[in-house]
């Protein structure tokens, strides 16, 4: 059961700024940790924040990560995993910059009403 959507840009800023390497570690880590069945990554088009790349979205908790490198992945599919196991509440309230490490990885609420995040609330 698919339980957290992880949208990874795959615009051509963020293609450059190594989407493609973050999308190929995050497999692997899931693989890794058994969780390929309940974590689904998606590549989606460009978010037009070409300067912050590359962008990454998480579902539910609407966590927005960007300037992500292949060395945040472990510590993002830890969080990804926590938070699908939380209610919609908790995952709501927490607060996403809990951490030095994070805070760095400039992670923002999401709370435009994107297409994409449109089509995941289905």
């Amino acid at each position: 059961m698919i339980r957290s959507h992880v949208m990874i840009c795959g615009g051509s800023g963020c293609t450059a700024s190594g989407s493609k390497a973050l999308q190929e570690t995050m497999e692997k880590e899931l693989v890794a940790k058994g969780l390929q069945d309940e974590v689904k990554i998606v590549q989606t088009g460009c978010f037009g924040l070409c300067e912050l790349g590359p962008i990454m979205v998480i579902y539910p908790g609407d966590v927005f990560y960007s300037r992500v490198t292949v060395d945040d992945i472990p510590e993002i599919v830890e969080e990804t995993t926590r938070a699908s196991t939380r209610s919609r509440r908790e995952s709501r309230s927490r607060t996403a910059a809990s951490s030095t490490r994070r805070a760095s990885m400039n992670i923002w609420r999401w709370t435009v009403m994107s297409p994409c995040r449109k089509s995941c609330r289905r």
